[in-house]
């Protein structure tokens, strides 16, 4: 019997939820191994993996790091990346424009409402603007859904885009609490993609966040 792969992640949410829930739509059981930032620097120290970076994954096939390298390679690992070249670079297209709204929400608003950068005087304006960018890119991917015409973004069902692009909207909700409403179309894809049964029931029993609910 195959070992199980196992993750290594903090005690949140973060960069490792797309890849939590990639195995359990595919129903495949894995190690969810979480720890803590004070634990972590310690093991780290002692027995350096990858590049001392979270999240990591353990699998037969090495040890893999990179949020975005391993949800690819689980996604293709359990076929929820497409059936052929064009879904695949299309969930590939998701992935990466959504890293760009995350990435900036997070230069822009998290490192003064999470780590402590005071805010400038035009931080209100900041945040219309990193609205603006990120209501685009929404708009952009929709764009993507209406030409698929499928279920979900790219097929009937659930896959790495609609996973990716889920969790990094849920990322940015500390920062936009309404972000699942920025777009008529975000609105019916948040409200169809939770209420799939495997989603529904496990966003109601995960565990809480230990880091400001991301």
């Amino acid at each position: 019997m195959a070992a199980q792969d196992t993750l290594l992640y903090f005690s949140s949410r973060g960069r490792a939820e797309a890849i939590r829930m990639l195995y359990l739509m595919a129903g495949k059981e894995f190690n969810d191994t979480r720890t803590t930032n004070e634990k972590w620097l310690q093991e780290k120290n002692e027995n350096p993996v990858a590049l001392g970076q979270l999240p990591v994954l353990f699998t037969e096939d090495g040890v893999f790091c990179q949020s975005n390298v391993i949800a690819r390679y689980v996604a293709k690992k359990l076929g929820l990346m497409g059936d052929n070249l064009r879904e695949e670079t299309t969930h590939d297209l998701v992935v990466e424009v959504t890293m760009e709204f995350i990435n900036y929400n997070g230069d822009n608003i998290y490192k003064h409402t999470i780590f402590g950068v005071p805010e400038p005087e035009n931080f209100a304006e900041i945040k219309e603007e990193v609205k603006e960018y990120i209501t685009k890119r929404l708009l952009y991917i929709q764009s993507i859904a209406e030409k698929e015409g499928k279920e979900y973004i790219v097929s009937d069902e659930i896959g790495l885009a609609d996973i990716w692009l889920y969790t990094g909207l849920e990322l940015c909700r500390v920062s936009f609490p309404d972000i699942m409403d920025f777009t008529p179309w975000t609105t019916e894809f948040a409200a169809k993609f939770t209420s799939n049964e495997k989603i529904k029931s496990y966003l109601e029993s995960r565990p809480p966040s230990q880091f400001h609910g991301l």
